[in-house]
């Protein structure tokens, strides 16, 4: 039936792709409408003719297309030829895929795939060639077998039957084609991409290579054709399956002297009788049942491929992680699933269009029940699998104010001529965007800290990192050195949360209306002496804070979650000294960091997706419910680290001591459509009811210690890329499974992370969270420093003709297209804002700036409640965050550091880099630094920092 339903949509589909460009009508058509000057004789006959060829003769094709059609179908020598099309369509699909994957590659989307094509190494060309020869067989030889069981099982007839040599040459010449143009488009686009000042490139080498692997492929054809004949399988002479199955044929006859085993024979004769007939598959002969021609060869074939693929896995599962040197590479994963799904796709055709039930329901159905009845999903730990024999104590979890506290901004004037002596917070930004973004984050923050060094280090306070941007900024940090201090940490279990009070809670207890807990403009509540913070106990006023003193903090205390309270959590050491977090850097390889987020990771996703992910759909049982591409992937970031088993508990100590800053990785929950903050701190709660609000790692799993690499795999789930996960279930009897969410890509809601920098900036600039006395001997500047990974590009161009695409998929397309551009538009936004806001209140008094503030949050709110989505509740909270500034004159700056490719080429989006790319990438960072413009981001950064010698 899905055959009659796309004969019968065909010719809509095709009237429909016509460019119809409609055009303004002139003259009075009724009331309501304006009328236009009446059509002159020439102008109404130009219509005419335009509306006769835009309109009627598309019609008019569309018949006669659809006539022909029929004609066709009806003449028995035509309609046999279109029959066997449509039974071998599975077939046909897989070698249009294979030979269009290079055009689609290389000409329609070569920024996401064209990376695909380059190698570094000859063997890798080596495998792609014999791999590509296996799937271009598997075209012939199952093409072969429907065409010749197709007469008796669906009483079609052959229109032009090839033998003897023809048939021959025809098998190995479409073998040929269809396996040529990958290894050739690798050659290729290998060559083109070799650095010109590079180590000179062996093109013979790699081109003999390349011709080996199509030989081994033919080779290994030959053989499996030779085995066929041992186990006395040989077919007629016009029943021929495999290329070059002639030639086999004499090599076993001559060299083998025609030896055949006696016990294969018997037992296929044997499985056929116990088999019974079947129309197609078995017939009968002399009274006998046998298999007809070609499924027997095609079975061992099929048994062979998946025998050998079932041992890859098996012997491999548990070793090294794939690499851009491994001798194989992301193309060669996507020719196995090729090869497999085109085996097991054209068989099920075969089998299920006799009952006319259609295939792509019956493998929807399949997945379906699969994950239905094994619970089948995706997972990553939440902590340690076993835990350890003896138990230690975990650290707490500090909080954003106990991490405010501890850190010693220095005092810098910077290099600029009128430079004053400020003590600056950093808050970065890094946005997403695959390896791009994570090269570019890692290239910029390794590249300051090189040229300000103990400044800056010291002055970087938050992080907020985004998809990409998040392997950059793990890897940053990660090359910082072994993350130790001098001071002492308290050791608790991690915090848990109560219910929300006091000034702990976002909203409550604020110096400044908000409207998170449902404040009124106008009013300022206060906060009575004593009043307790759910989270870490009391927090003292402005007036009752003092100087802090040299003593350690004090011991967890009982009934406390968290066992340190934040008043204590001030009275740390100081100043604190700079540790080897921030000098290891500095003292070893800057382009460490930048070096590892700049290797490929497609080939362990690849690798996930050719072999756990697809096994689970086949035989879930046999693989493990946390191994999937997006478990491979995080593998090959982990494997790259300093310290591959570092958690996220491994960086509470430092970032409660002071001496590193706040990573904040950004992702998405998939159920709510909030906001998921990991991080190794916890920022100010939020009230409970409130649905649009950020949730955080800690708040939501208060036990959880997952890898700082599990949650950067959260950050990064790049769409089918990395599967949305969800958490494994812990051990913990206060686990609630309502809350083992999905995660998705942090870019989902904010690609750039600049929501999460705003809120927590916005926390720390109440009196009623960080006392104003404290804040100011903390710092007084703000630096925002926002990376971005891709150019800014020009608006598209209005599309033509695809009418039928916006009708379909113009919701979709919509939705990702406004997910770019809006976020970008209300970011900049909130900066603006911020900034103005601060020129118009430097010079105020205390009542006008009160003032001010509350005519500012009566604009937020007038401004939001004209549309209640979460865009505008964002812009509502950036709002929020400029009149707070304002109010307590903190002045603002902001730096943008955007990839700029000094050759105008476009940066790739995927997870691999040529060398090419990687060589752009260092090119822009030389390029800004070589700049002496006022637009260069860095001379924001000379005003406030000074410049390594």
């Amino acid at each position: 039936m899905d055959f009659v339903i796309l004969a019968l949509i065909s010719p809509l589909l095709i009237w429909s792709c016509l460019p119809l460009h409609p055009r303004p009508t002139k003259g009075g058509l009724g009331s309501g409408i304006v009328a236009l000057p009446a059509l002159t004789p020439g102008e109404a006959m130009q219509s005419v003719k335009t509306w006769s060829r835009e309109r009627l003769l598309p019609f008019f094709c569309m018949l006669l297309l659809l006539a022909g059609g029929a004609y066709i179908l009806e003449r028995q020598e035509w309609g046999n030829g279109i029959r066997l099309v449509l039974l071998t369509r599975y077939s046909l699909l897989s070698g249009l895929l294979l030979v269009g994957i290079v055009p689609l590659a290389l000409r329609a989307a070569p920024n996401l795939l064209g990376s695909l094509f380059v190698l570094s190494r000859p063997v890798q060309l080596f495998n792609l060639a014999w791999l590509s020869v296996l799937v271009g067989t598997m075209v012939v030889v199952t093409a072969r077998v429907v065409e010749v069981n197709a007469p008796e099982r669906y009483q079609t007839t052959i229109a032009i039957s090839p033998s003897g040599w023809l048939l021959a040459f025809l098998q190995f010449f479409v073998a040929f084609a269809l396996a040529v143009p990958v290894p050739l488009a690798c050659f290729l686009q290998t060559r083109a991409a070799a650095l010109p000042g590079g180590p000179s490139w062996a093109g013979k080498r790699w081109f003999v290579t390349g011709l080996l692997g199509l030989f081994s492929g033919f080779l290994l054809v030959m053989t499996a054709t030779i085995l066929q004949f041992v186990c006395g399988i040989r077919p007629g002479p016009d029943d021929r399956l495999f290329p070059l199955e002639g030639l086999s044929h004499e090599i076993w006859s001559k060299l083998l002297g025609g030896y055949t085993t006696g016990w294969s024979d018997r037992f296929i004769n044997d499985l056929a009788s116990r088999l019974g007939h079947h129309a197609g598959f078995t017939h009968v002969v002399d009274g006998q049942v046998v298999f007809t021609p070609g499924h027997v060869q095609l079975a061992a074939l099929m048994a062979s491929v998946f025998l050998g693929y079932l041992l890859s896995y098996v012997l491999f599962a548990r070793g090294s992680v794939p690499s851009s040197r491994s001798p194989f590479v992301s193309l060669s994963y996507v020719l196995l699933l090729l090869l497999m799904l085109g085996f097991l796709l054209q068989g099920a055709a075969f089998t299920l269009d006799l009952y006319r039930i259609p295939i792509s329901l019956t493998v929807a159905l399949f997945c379906y029940l699969q994950y239905l009845f094994s619970n089948t999903d995706h997972y990553f730990h939440l902590g340690p699998k076993e835990k350890a024999a003896t138990t230690t104590a975990t650290p707490c979890a500090p909080t954003l104010l106990q991490a405010v506290r501890n850190r010693q901004f220095p005092s810098t004037s910077g290099s600029a001529e009128g430079s004053q002596v400020r003590r600056i917070l950093v808050a970065v930004t890094a946005s997403g965007g695959g390896i791009q973004a994570a090269a570019w984050t890692a290239r910029v923050l390794s590249g300051l800290r090189e040229m300000y060094a103990d400044e800056f280090a010291r002055s970087t306070f938050l992080i907020s990192a985004v998809s990409g941007g998040s392997v950059g900024t793990m890897y940053y940090l990660d090359d910082g050195g072994q993350l130790t201090s001098p001071s002492p940490f308290p050791q608790a279990p991690l915090s848990t949360y109560s219910s929300p009070s006091s000034a702990d809670v976002r909203g409550v207890g604020a110096s400044f209306p908000s409207p998170r807990m449902g404040g009124s403009a106008g009013t300022v509540p206060s906060v009575t002496p004593g009043q307790t913070n759910g989270l870490t106990g009391s927090l003292p006023l402005a007036s009752e804070t003092k100087e802090p003193v040299v003593t350690a903090p004090r011991s967890p205390t009982p009934g406390k979650a968290g066992g340190v309270d934040e008043a204590s959590a001030g009275q740390l050491p100081v100043p604190f000294a700079v540790h080897s977090w921030n000098n290891r850097g500095l003292q070893g390889d800057p382009d460490s960091s930048v070096r590892k987020a700049m290797e490929s990771s497609l080939e362990a996703t690849a690798w996930g997706l050719a072999f756990p992910d697809f096994l689970r759909m086949l035989l879930p049982p046999i693989v493990s419910r946390t191994d999937d591409r997006g478990a491979r992937i995080e593998t090959a970031w982990r494997s790259r680290l300093n310290a591959p088993d570092t958690r996220m508990a491994d960086w509470m100590e430092p970032v409660f001591n002071g001496s590193m800053p706040i990573p904040v990785f950004n992702a998405t929950i998939v159920e709510t459509g909030q906001r998921f903050l990991a991080a190794p701190a916890l920022g100010r709660r939020t009230a409970a009811d409130q649905s649009w609000e950020a949730r955080q790692l800690l708040e939501l799993y208060p036990d959880a210690n997952p890898y700082v690499s599990t949650m950067v795999r959260l950050s990064a789930t790049f769409p089918f890329v990395s599967p949305i996960c969800r958490p494994w279930p812990t051990n913990d009897p206060n686990w609630q499974e309502k809350l083992a969410y999905h995660f998705a890509d942090g870019g989902y809601v904010d690609n750039e992370g600049m929501v999460t920098v705003i809120e927590w900036l916005y926390d720390l600039l109440d009196p009623a969270y960080f006392p104003l006395e404290e804040r100011v001997k903390k710092f007084d500047q703000i630096l925002i420093i926002r990376i971005m990974p891709f150019p800014p590009s020009a608006a598209n161009e209005a599309d033509q003709g695809k009418g039928w695409l916006y009708s379909t998929l113009g919701p979709i397309e919509t939705l990702m297209n406004v997910r770019t551009s809006s976020q970008q538009e209300r970011n900049d936004l909130a900066i603006q804002l911020f900034r103005q806001a601060l020129l118009q209140v430097r010079t105020n008094s205390e009542a006008e700036r009160q003032e001010l503030a509350v005519q500012l949050f009566n604009r937020a709110i007038e401004h939001a409640t004209k549309d209640t989505s979460p865009q505008k509740r964002e812009e509502l909270a950036l709002l929020l965050f400029n009149q707070v500034a304002s109010h307590y004159q903190v002045p603002v700056d902001v730096a943008r550091f955007t990839f700029e490719a000094p050759d105008g080429s476009e940066p790739p989006l995927s997870w691999m880099l040529t060398d090419a790319q990687k060589r752009e990438i260092d090119k822009a960072w030389d390029s800004l630094i070589s700049n002496r413009s006022a637009q260069n981001p860095l001379r924001t950064l000379d005003r406030y920092f000074q410049r390594r010698a």
